[in-house]
């Protein structure tokens, strides 16, 4: 999958979670505040015409005109009925206040607060069940949003642990595979066979890393070549060489120098000269001059066989 793709598939389902949750919660939480709002406009108006007209009785005794603020609550009363009962218990009471239209008696405002006392107590009952039920739905809702986050936390763990590595494994594959061109390893190849992006750039490396090998391959064969043509060349001289390098270590000698200092090439090549000269004399005077303030280039006689000979240092 290419890494955009995957970019906005872990965004995409991050942003789905938000949005679940987020209309979960406004869910829920409407839901509650409709039920509570229900119970506030339903039972709390019958409870408080029950009281005003527990007042209005109160002053009837000795007030006629209570009566008529009396019927306009009932008439309100009879408009908001919510609870099963209370449609039964709202009758009753339009009786006792029309048997007190007629006679007003202590009797009678006994018998309307008793139905009134039965509303109060129906719209009571009514908001203690319905409280306990809005706090079974707060507790559900609160069960529903902990599981619901509790998936998401889980969805994005496993992103979490997932997503980048899927995005960074082409990258570290890449940086190994550069690290190993780095260190001359030119026979290291990349694959991404699955991801669209990288395989153009794998293709590009194992280019790369094929046209090094070749030039590596050449480069040596080239490097044998001169040095065996250069060894040819330096073999076919009858004057001893022999080649040092800036540590004074030796780096060749031609068969006529091997042939009178009496050396193999196992002996020397490689060595540092002044160690080969502690068991050579004739090598030991030859670079006699490598470590002392003498001329370095002045001839230096010799005898090998019968004949004198001069070595020169170059």
């Amino acid at each position: 999958m290419q890494i955009q793709k995957r970019l906005t598939l872990g965004i995409g389902v991050l942003f789905a979670m938000i949005l679940l949750l987020g209309i979960q919660s406004v869910g829920y939480i409407r839901d509650l505040s409709k039920a509570s709002v229900n119970i506030i406009a339903d039972n709390y108006n019958s409870l408080r015409y029950a009281s005003d007209m527990m007042t209005s009785l109160d002053s009837i005794e000795y007030d006629s005109a209570a009566m008529l603020p009396l019927l306009e609550t009932l008439a309100l009363q009879q408009k908001n009925i919510t609870e099963a009962d209370e449609f039964q218990a709202t009758g009753a009471l339009q009786q006792r206040i029309a048997m007190l239209q007629d006679t007003v008696t202590p009797r009678t405002i006994q018998l309307v607060r008793s139905d009134l006392y039965r509303i109060m107590e129906l719209n009571m009952a009514a908001i203690q069940a319905k409280s306990r039920l809005l706090s079974d739905a707060s507790e559900e809702a609160m069960w529903w949003l902990a599981i619901t986050a509790v998936l998401c936390v889980l969805i994005a763990f496993v992103f979490l642990i997932r997503f980048p590595r899927g995005v960074v494994k082409p990258i570290t594959m890449l940086k190994e595979g550069i690290l190993e061109i780095a260190n001359f390893n030119y026979d290291k190849r990349l694959d991404f066979k699955h991801n669209k992006e990288f395989k153009t750039v794998a293709e590009s490396f194992n280019k790369m890393a094929e046209k090094l090998s070749e030039y590596r391959r050449s480069t040596v064969e080239d490097l044998m070549t001169n040095k065996k043509r250069i060894e040819a060349i330096v073999n076919s001289l009858h004057e001893p060489i022999i080649g040092l390098d800036p540590d004074k270590k030796i780096l060749f000698m031609n068969n006529e120098a091997f042939t009178i200092l009496n050396l193999k090439p196992i002996d020397v090549i490689g060595k540092n000269a002044a160690e080969v000269a502690l068991g050579n004399d004739l090598l030991r005077r030859l670079i006699r001059g490598l470590y002392s303030s003498e001329n370095e280039h002045a001839p230096r006689p010799n005898y090998w066989g019968k004949k004198k000979n001069f070595f020169e240092n170059g």
